[in-house]
């Protein structure tokens, strides 16, 4: 199952969910919902555990040169933004992959690397997420209606942001 940001902030009006998640630079000028910024998602490049590159501390986009990045069209604007300077800083070779999933296995197959948002990073064994340094990253918030004013709503979103401070 995929998850689709249009379809959140429709429940969110819709009174279905009381929270979401949302990429800031990506979110429509409802009226009926208030963002708040939450974090700044970081921006790595994944590698699997034995590519030469998986040494790095950080990467930048002459790192990549004589690499194979995936790209993909349903990326975040900072994300495209990311990959493009990679294109035009580094000799790379680029194709499309469709979705985060498929993304990891060619990552894992051996096909590529790609530059991927830290929200989506997780514990898939044999990969390696480095940070990649020629970014801001991506201004995630969350997104509720104006008129939900709910204590347990109210107490979650201070929650994560103490979570995330600690981090």
């Amino acid at each position: 199952m995929q998850f689709n940001a249009t379809d959140a902030l429709e429940q969110l009006l819709n009174r279905q969910l009381d929270i979401a998640l949302a990429i800031t630079s990506s979110l429509p000028n409802i009226t009926e919902l208030e963002a708040t910024f939450l974090y700044q998602s970081p921006i790595y490049l994944v590698v699997e555990n034995s590519h030469p590159l998986s040494t790095l501390k950080t990467a930048k986009s002459t790192d990549l040169n004589n690499q194979t990045l995936m790209v993909s069209q349903i990326s975040p604007k900072e994300l495209k933004e990311a990959q493009e300077k990679v294109i035009s800083k580094s000799q790379v070779k680029t194709f499309d992959s469709p979705n985060h999933s498929s993304t990891i296995t060619n990552i894992l197959s051996g096909r590529g690397v790609c530059l991927v948002p830290g929200f989506l990073k997780d514990n898939t064994p044999n990969l390696m997420w480095i940070p990649f340094e020629e970014t801001s990253g991506i201004a995630c918030s969350i997104v509720k209606r104006k008129d939900n004013h709910r204590e347990v709503v109210q107490d979650f979103q201070k929650l994560l942001n103490k979570l995330l401070q600690d981090n």
